[in-house]
C-alpha cells in the first residue's frame, strides 16, 4: 500500500535516504482517496519509515543545540533558515535546506556531520525529543501559525508532493485534517524553567 517503489525521488535524495517514504496508515478521504501517512506507536505522521522516528528519538544531543519545533506547516522551514543566516552572520540560504538537520528525516550520518551549535528541526512531539535535551536544556523554539493558514498549506502541501500520493479535492482532505490525521504535534508534559 502507498509508495513502496524503489524510486526515492529528490526529496529522498536531498536528505540522503536509502529507503523511500512508506504509508503504512491506510488513511483515506470520505470519497475513497487514499493519503500516505505513518502510523507510529499510535500516532499518524507523515509517510516515512518507523525506523527513521525511532532514530530521531535516539539523537546524539549536543549541549550547545537549538531545536525548531512545531506543526507541519506552521513555519519551521523558515525559522530554521533564518537562525543559519544569524549563526553564519550571513544572509544566504542553506544549499540543503532543513533537511540536513531534520531530526526525522534524515539520517544521524547527516545530522551529526553538522558543526555546532546545530540547529536541528522536528515535527516530533516534545515527549519524542532525545532524552539529553532536558538534560542539557537546549533552546526550543517553538513555531505557530493560524490553523487556517495551516490547514491551506498543508492540503496543497500534500496534493503536490509525490510522497503523500494524495488526489482528492479540499473539502474531502479537510475532512480528514479535522479528525486529526496528521495531529503530530501536541504539547504535553512540558515544564517551564
Amino acid at each position: 500500500m502507498g509508495s513502496e517503489t524503489g524510486e526515492l525521488g529528490p526529496i529522498s535524495l536531498q536528505f540522503k535516504r536509502h529507503l523511500p517514504f512508506g504509508d503504512n496508515a491506510g488513511k483515506k478521504d470520505r470519497k475513497g482517496n487514499p493519503i500516505n501517512l505513518t502510523l507510529y506507536e499510535g500516532r499518524i505522521l507523515t509517510p516515512n519509515r518507523p525506523e527513521f522516528f525511532k532514530l530521531s528519538r535516539m539523537a546524539v544531543v549536543r549541549p550547545d543545540d537549538v531545536f525548531v519545533c512545531g506543526y507541519v506547516k506552521t513555519g519551521c522551514h523558515w525559522i530554521w533558515e533564518t537562525l543559519n543566516m544569524i549563526r553564519k552572520g550571513r544572509g544566504v540560504f542553506s544549499e540543503m535546506g532543513k533537511g540536513q538537520g531534520f531530526l526525522e528525516f534524515s539520517g544521524p550520518e547527516l545530522y551529526n556531520s553538522l558543526p555546532s551549535p546545530r540547529i536541528l528541526n522536528t515535527h516530533n512531539e516534545f515527549d519524542w525529543l532525545p532524552e539529553k535535551v532536558c538534560t542539557y536544556r537546549n533552546k526550543i523554539i517553538f513555531t505557530t501559525r493560524n490553523p487556517k493558514d495551516v490547514a491551506m498549506s498543508l492540503y496543497n502541501h500534500h496534493i503536490n508532493l509525490v510522497m503523500y500520493n494524495y488526489q482528492g479535492e479540499s473539502s474531502d482532505w479537510f475532512e480528514l485534517f479535522l479528525d486529526g490525521f496528521g495531529t503530530q504535534f501536541v504539547i504535553t508534559n512540558i515544564t517551564l524553567y
